[in-house]
């Protein structure tokens, strides 16, 4: 740069590229040092990093292994419920039609006491077979994870379940208890255990298409 132009303001040398510093520009280099310091760095913070990393990784495996063996239990625990129920409903329809026909013939006055075994040639009890719910238990556990569907559809299988359980007690307590066994309202008892058989027939009906239908979208989500 020329004389002339050493007193220039600094706007104008930067103007036309010619800024130089007054002071001198100071070279310096990483020691040795440094640079085994930061690759020591960047090496723990990579080791520590892939364990957080593996570590999710596998927790993640284990969840979703947890998962599905969680769903394959609900699955067969409802396909066993669905099960009874289908064993179970043309029993009690035969029992329906039975007393409908006692009601029809004006044949029910004529029987001295109270016994659900006339209602069908092979009486096996009001309902032998228990619906289970023992898998539903484990939406709770911490290491099994739905989908909110899936969650939403086992949690209204067991919900619905109840009314049938429900329903089914009730009758069950109603055919033994004291009143069932007055011998001057006989008649009338077995009006009262047909409307109560009606209303669990009709639960498990619901029943049945409630779990066919959740059971066809748990196996194709599962």
């Amino acid at each position: 740069m020329d004389e002339s132009r050493k007193n220039l303001p600094k706007e104008a040398l930067i103007e036309e590229g010619q800024l130089i510093s007054k002071y001198p520009i100071k070279q310096w280099s990483l020691k040795p040092r440094f640079y085994d310091h930061f690759i020591n760095a960047i090496l723990i913070f990579t080791s520590v990093f892939m364990a957080f990393w593996l570590n999710d990784f596998r927790q993640k495996q284990i969840q979703a292994g947890d998962s599905e063996r969680a769903m394959e239990v609900i699955i067969s625990e409802v396909e066993n419920n669905l099960a009874t129920l289908e064993r179970w409903v043309p029993y009690h329809l035969d029992m329906l039609n039975r007393l409908e026909d006692l009601f029809a013939k004006d044949s029910v006055r004529f029987l001295e006491f109270f016994d659900p075994s006339v209602l069908v040639d092979d009486y096996m009890g009001i309902m032998r077979e228990i619906l289970t719910r023992h898998a539903q238990e484990l939406i709770k556990t911490p290491n099994v994870q739905f989908s909110l569907q899936d969650r939403m559809d086992i949690i209204m299988i067991y919900e619905q379940q109840k009314y049938v359980e429900n329903a089914l007690q009730r009758l069950i307590e109603m055919s033994y208890e004291r009143a069932a066994m007055d011998l001057d309202r006989v008649e009338e008892t077995y009006r009262v255990f047909y409307a109560m058989l009606a209303d669990l027939y009709g639960q498990e009906e619901a029943m049945i298409q409630n779990y066919r239908l959740r059971l066809e979208r748990l196996r194709s989500r599962g």
